[in-house]
């Protein structure tokens, strides 16, 4: 594996260097086939690729070149990520498991979602409501996607804020990941970046920071002709029309479109939400304005794992437990991982329509399950289920003849058997036994 420095599609890769040392490809590849007791060690052999501004090139072929980059996750560590823009992985190589399959079940994921455009408001594109959804039809489109979604969501996506170990991470490390992925990222204008724009905390309208900040970006060369804006995150008790009440009384009044995910009748999810709002400054009287915001349900008051439903946020709840019972048993904090997609999943054949389903259950071998809770049973939702199925075995409950709990319960227990014949109860050789006080509770 060599070092080579980072370059434009169709460009010859220029040789930076010697190349990684047998030792540390080793590390790396035994990284990737899930052995997570030596992130570490991993993350230190990456931070070193990543400040050298480098991407590790793979010699699995002779015809192409495979590119891997250094990532900062939302734990602050580096990991490798395969650059889908680049050549293919020969199908013996360690690294081909990422060429979109899924398993061995040959289901490719869509294509990496792009940044939507980041600049909210433009002249005589002040009200606009964002783009098209996707072809899938699910209780958790909004009609048209909202362009706060799609970047709330990829927000998410890149701070792997939608993914949930046994690990725990508070409200504080959450939002300090979105701020990771903001940080240095390019909104299209000049010079200036997303953590220049993006506050996660209400005092920075209630007291006037947000404003003063957007000032100062005028200062330092943001367009006469184009308004002051940026994004402010919070967390929401509860949201009645356009006002969103927050922890300790304050309420927030969104001055045009609110954008909530709905049940199939209308009815907007219930909270706890987190919100992202887009904020301009009025030119003339120079005040800060609320024009539009976007409120995504979340698991619980301080953990924004996203949901789409109560019923989901409940599953959620009984799939923690099954992460906690895990890692007391294999003493390994994030062995086995729950995602909760953000975008359908397209596959191979074109014709197939794309899935979006609850909930993906990953074990540390990268096999997975799809965790299902449904409401109906009809010939549309027998063939999501046949087009899930693609993705991994499919663990579903209808809700009609049981109570939630009845149905999370036989959920829990359906995941927790296939977990312990996969292997995940197993102590993995190397890892260090951690405290129970670590676990997510």
């Amino acid at each position: 594996m060599r070092l080579v420095k980072k370059n434009r599609i169709g460009q010859a890769y220029e040789a930076a260097g010697n190349a990684l040392s047998a030792e540390d490809a080793e590390t790396i590849k035994r990284y990737w086939k899930g052995d997570r007791s030596i992130a570490g060690d991993v993350s230190y052999i990456l931070h070193k690729v990543h400040a050298a501004d480098l991407w590790i090139a793979c010699d699995c072929r002779d015809d192409d070149t495979p590119i891997l980059f250094p990532r900062q996750d939302a734990n602050g560590r580096y990991v490798p990520v395969r650059n889908p823009e680049r050549a293919a992985h020969h199908e013996d190589c360690v690294f081909h498991w990422e060429e979109g399959s899924l398993g061995q079940h040959g289901t490719h994921l869509a294509k990496p979602h792009e940044w939507p455009d980041l600049i909210l408001f433009r002249p005589g594109r002040e009200h606009s409501s964002g783009t098209r959804g996707s072809r899938i039809s699910d209780v958790e489109r909004v009609k048209p996607v909202d362009r706060l979604q799609q970047i709330f969501q990829k927000l998410m996506e890149e701070a792997h804020l939608n993914r949930m170990t046994a690990k725990y991470f508070g409200l504080k490390e959450q939002l300090e990941a979105m701020r990771l992925v903001a940080r240095g990222k390019p909104i299209g204008l000049k010079d200036f970046t997303l953590d220049q724009v993006l506050w996660t905390h209400p005092d920075w309208v209630t007291k006037d920071w947000a404003a003063r900040a957007l000032h100062k970006l005028r200062e330092g060369g943001w367009p006469l002709n184009l308004p002051l804006q940026g994004y402010v995150i919070t967390l929401a008790e509860n949201i009645v029309d356009r006002a969103i009440y927050l922890e300790g009384g304050t309420v927030l009044h969104i001055e045009g479109k609110m954008s909530r995910i709905r049940l199939p009748d209308g009815a907007p999810v219930g909270g706890p939400h987190v919100v992202i709002i887009g904020v301009k400054m009025d030119d003339k009287d120079e005040k800060l304005q609320l024009v539009r915001a976007f409120a995504q349900p979340i698991l619980e008051a301080h953990n924004i794992f996203p949901v789409a439903t109560a019923q989901q946020r409940q599953t959620a709840h009984a799939l923690r437990w099954v992460l906690k019972k895990v890692a007391e048993s294999n003493q390994d904090l994030e062995r086995v991982e729950v995602e909760k997609p953000l975008y359908p999943i397209e596959f191979e054949e074109e014709e197939e329509e794309p899935v979006l389903p609850d909930f993906i259950v990953r074990s540390y071998e990268h096999s997975m399950v799809v965790a299902e809770m449904s409401g109906v049973q009809n010939e549309a939702r027998s063939a999501q289920v046949e087009r899930m199925a693609k993705i991994g075995p499919v663990f579903e409950e209808f809700r009609a003849s049981l109570t939630k709990r009845e149905a999370d319960s036989r959920i829990a227990k359906k995941v927790m058997g296939w977990l312990k014949a996969s292997g995940a109860f197993e102590r993995a050789e190397g890892v260090v036994p951690t405290s129970a006080g670590s676990v997510a509770t």
